[in-house]
């Protein structure tokens, strides 16, 4: 149980982080780099991102099916370990949606500050 909480929360806290942009490895070099470039840093890191936790809701789905169709059950209270692992994807999923939706976000951004500095 500890563990599935563990993995549980540190992908709610991978969520947070696609969605706000704030990758602690990429900002660095994003807020370092020249306007055109830091938009392409952008759009490779919410892609990487998202291409990860895609690949890793895919692993996690094959392992809740296995552990359905194994019948694995939990060492401790004997409860089928499929009950954990199927969350799993889920919440892969939502951080791969979050990182797209905040790289779209961020496109509409610097698409309307730039008509603003036209204006």
């Amino acid at each position: 149980m500890s563990v599935f909480l563990l993995v549980a929360l540190t992908l709610a806290g991978a969520a947070a982080a696609a969605a706000s942009n704030s990758h602690i490895a990429t900002e660095f070099f994003i807020t370092h780099a020249s306007p055109g470039r830091r938009h392409l840093l952008v759009a490779l890191s919410a892609l990487s991102v998202a291409v990860l936790f895609v690949l890793m809701a895919w692993l996690f789905a094959r392992a809740a099916f296995d552990e359905y169709q194994f019948g694995e059950t939990t060492p401790g209270i004997g409860v089928p370990r499929w009950w954990y692992t199927m969350w799993f994807p889920p919440l892969a999923l939502l951080v791969a949606w979050r990182a797209v939706r905040a790289w779209r976000h961020g496109i509409k951004a610097s698409a309307s500050g730039a008509e603003g500095e036209r204006a």
